[in-house]
């Protein structure tokens, strides 16, 4: 791995941003929250909106939300409405792309939901769905972190994990559209159970929630044993307080028990990344989410898990990098879908 991440050379072989003079709307719903904008071809996002999503939520009572957050989207640029050529959306989990039915969504436990009809029905207008890491991927890679690379490796950690392949320049769905699934690769043989039916997935031990109760067990430490803090300041001893992006705040203020817990985490990411890194050989990393805010505090234990665990001819080629689109990715990605040909 070189020692200083930086953008690669812009390669031929890339993808290609959309033609100029269309708009779309770009749709991304996650685990916890949904958010929408107008998206042009240069991958900018007019009238940016977000609502929280319950992970009760019914899947049709998600749909008429995600509407009702669209014509707030249309509302607020009635002059434009006329060239929005369509909606994309992102889905948190597997996706049957050619007809846009959700197969499976682990962290809202929507299961074959026909998606992309239900919201069409709903707005009037056509829509396209894929899989919401995928589409935070193929944003970075047109408009971000990964322009002009034809060899990516997105991963999008939030509420859940997931990913993102271009190869050669173009998105790999795989056959049954589901490639990328990192978050659901095996790390931990007796390790906690897993939305997906599994144990121990990379998810389990990285993403949000994971960081959240391993931020809860230190603060519960902490106060037993009276030791003053920064996580204890910042939750004011609520465990209820205790989110992921507090553990990052605490980390950045120099608690040692949240750095060492994202330390960890970043040491799980390491080893499926090495593992990632060795199997496809990307030239770039592009972590996003949430949870990427901590910056180095997770990213520099995975890059030394990576120098560690991958093959000399991988290591010497990759870079890790954070995103640059932050929560407007999996937007971007939704209307790019739209107004590309991916």
């Amino acid at each position: 791995m070189r020692a200083s991440a930086r953008r690669p050379t812009a390669n031929a072989a890339g993808l290609r941003p959309p033609a100029a003079g269309r708009l779309a709307l770009g749709l991304d719903i996650g685990g916890s929250h949904m958010a929408a904008g107008l998206v042009d071809a240069s991958g900018r996002v007019h009238g940016w909106r977000r609502r929280a999503l319950d992970a009760a939520c019914h899947p049709d009572r998600a749909m008429e939300t995600a509407a009702a957050l669209l014509d707030e989207v249309l509302a607020a640029h009635p002059e434009q409405a006329s060239q929005v050529v369509g909606v994309g959306m992102g889905l948190p989990g597997m996706v049957e792309v050619t007809g846009g039915r959700l197969v499976f969504a682990p962290n809202l436990r929507w299961t074959d939901y026909p998606a992309a009809d239900r919201l069409a029905g709903l707005t009037g207008l056509a829509v396209v769905a894929d899989n919401d890491a995928r589409l935070a991927t193929l944003a970075e890679a047109l408009f971000g972190a990964a322009r002009g690379c034809s060899d990516v490796l997105g991963v999008i950690i939030g509420t859940g994990i997931g990913g993102g392949i271009i190869l050669d320049g173009r998105l790999f769905r795989g056959p049954g559209g589901t490639a990328g699934e990192i978050g659901h690769l095996t790390l931990d043989l007796d390790g906690p159970a897993c939305r997906c039916g599994n144990r121990g997935c990379l998810e389990t031990l990285v993403a949000g929630p994971a960081i959240a109760a391993a931020g809860r067990a230190a603060l519960a430490r902490a106060v037993q044993e009276d030791r003053p803090g920064p996580l204890r300041s910042l939750c004011e001893d609520d465990p209820a307080a205790v989110t992921a992006a507090a553990v990052s705040a605490a980390a950045a203020a120099g608690d040692q028990a949240a750095r060492e817990i994202l330390a960890r985490a970043g040491t799980w990411l390491g080893i499926a990344l090495a593992g990632c890194c060795n199997l496809i050989n990307p030239r770039l990393v592009v972590v996003g989410g949430g949870v990427a805010e901590a910056g180095e505090l997770l990213l520099g234990p995975a890059r030394c898990e990576i120098a560690r665990r991958t093959m000399s001819v991988p290591r010497a080629m990759v870079d890790v990098v954070t995103g640059e689109l932050g929560a407007m990715a999996g937007v971007i990605g939704a209307g790019a879908l739209v107004l590309g040909d991916y």
